[in-house]
């Protein structure tokens, strides 16, 4: 199979099997230098590293980063190449250049995601965008994946304007699971549902393995807000079994907080903490994923904070604070990566540990920590209250209560 084939049999693959797609762009990589075509050679390059961002564990995207720098090096010298020369040809070659130099920042952009510097890969997505004018299922692929930078910074208003109508049926499907999420943050249960269904159908008629585990991820964060907790556990035990380690394991990951998530609200406090600190937490630890493990850490105190309300530990000044490092060292996180309605759902279960401490020569220490964790809340919500309007109420509701009789219900 000649090297282009095998560029297009890896794209191909791409939802289907992620190991043999990057087998593909591997072989294409080998035969492309068997015959010196350096533009091939940079196809694959950047082919290959945009399949090794998505599986997000801390080597693949480091050898990511060292394939664009090699694919960009390759390109540079094949400009000075084509500069010497004044031959139409030559002109041809140095607009594939340019568009495969395009395709490089993209991937760049994907890179930048994906370590968390969601404001970098904006400005790399921006950059590109009037390259891709009459390119249009390319620029609907670079919307989504703008889309997917604002939806990880909260800001859903922005988020929409770039979901406009994609021009395949995959990237419908994808649009479909962007609009899923944004409605599950938004709190809109039906819409939400009813999104992830419709990129559940196109998934399972283009046999979309990813798109499908995405969309069955979504259907179980749905269970989990409508407290639908055995329907939950069980989409994601039937979704772990499918996904294939270490490849999908940042999936995996997600996945058993998630399993945790539903645990906990079962009232199985036991199995929902071992989720969290046998199952999830390694494996962000192994990804070295700081935004997964903020996640876990502040699902974990959410846990033990429970524990505590149900007499299952003892409360005293020193479980509450021990707990409220975990929250504490979650938000840190959060401020790294600006994610502001991460930090304020933090902050909100952080107030609600504090409002655990009946003792009356700690209660209105505690209390007071927990109207400032709200206050500290709402502030940061203030530029995204429509954002985040179910979220804005819980925590206006819960300070008007402190704030009144120093009752948390």
């Amino acid at each position: 199979m000649q090297p282009t084939e095998l560029l297009k049999e890896g794209q191909s693959l791409r939802r289907h099997d992620r190991a043999e797609s990057i087998a593909c762009f591997e072989e294409s990589i080998q035969r492309a230098e068997s015959v010196n075509d350096e533009m091939l050679i940079s196809n694959a390059l950047t082919e290959l590293a945009i399949e090794l961002i998505e599986i997000g564990q801390t080597t693949a995207l480091g050898r990511a980063k060292s394939l664009l720098n090699r694919s960009t090096y390759l390109l540079d010298k094949l400009d000075i190449d084509q500069s010497l020369s004044n031959s139409i040809q030559s002109v041809n070659q140095i607009a594939v250049t340019k568009q495969q130099k395009t395709h490089i920042v993209y991937a760049q952009g994907l890179l930048s995601l994906q370590e968390g510097n969601f404001r970098e890969a904006i400005a790399q997505f921006e950059r590109i965008s009037k390259n891709y004018a009459d390119d249009h299922e390319m620029s609907a692929t670079l919307n989504q994946s703008l889309a997917e930078a604002y939806i990880a910074l909260g800001d859903f208003k922005t988020c929409l304007s770039y979901l406009e109508i994609p021009t395949s049926i995959a990237q419908k499907g994808n649009n479909y699971e962007q609009l899923g999420r944004i409605n599950l943050h938004l709190d809109r249960y039906a819409l939400a549902k009813d999104y992830f269904e419709r990129s559940l159908d196109i998934a399972l008629e283009n046999d979309d393995k990813y798109l499908r585990i995405q969309a069955f991820i979504g259907l179980s964060q749905v269970a989990i807000a409508e407290e639908q907790w055995e329907n939950a556990v069980t989409v994601i035990k039937e979704v772990i079994s499918e996904l294939e380690e270490p490849l999908d394991l940042h999936l995996s990951a997600y996945l058993y907080l998630n399993l945790a998530e539903a645990k906990l609200g079962m009232g199985k406090m036991l199995e929902a903490q071992e989720y969290v600190e046998n199952y999830a937490i390694p494996r962000f630890e192994k990804l070295q994923n700081q935004h997964g493990l903020a996640c876990g850490k502040r699902t974990l105190a959410r846990i033990l904070s429970c524990s505590l309300s149900k007499g299952m530990d003892e409360i005293s000044e020193e479980s509450i604070e021990a707990i409220a490092d975990e929250f504490l060292e979650a938000l840190i996180i959060f401020e790294k990566y600006g994610i502001p309605q991460e930090k304020a759902k933090t902050l909100y279960d952080l107030s609600y540990l504090y409002t655990l401490c009946h003792e009356s020569r700690n209660r209105y220490q505690f209390q007071g920590k927990a109207v400032r964790s709200l206050e500290q809340a709402l502030t940061i919500l203030e530029q995204l209250r429509d954002d985040s309007p179910a979220l804005v109420s819980k925590i206006e509701i819960s300070l008007n209560e402190l704030m009144g009789g120093f009752v948390f219900l």
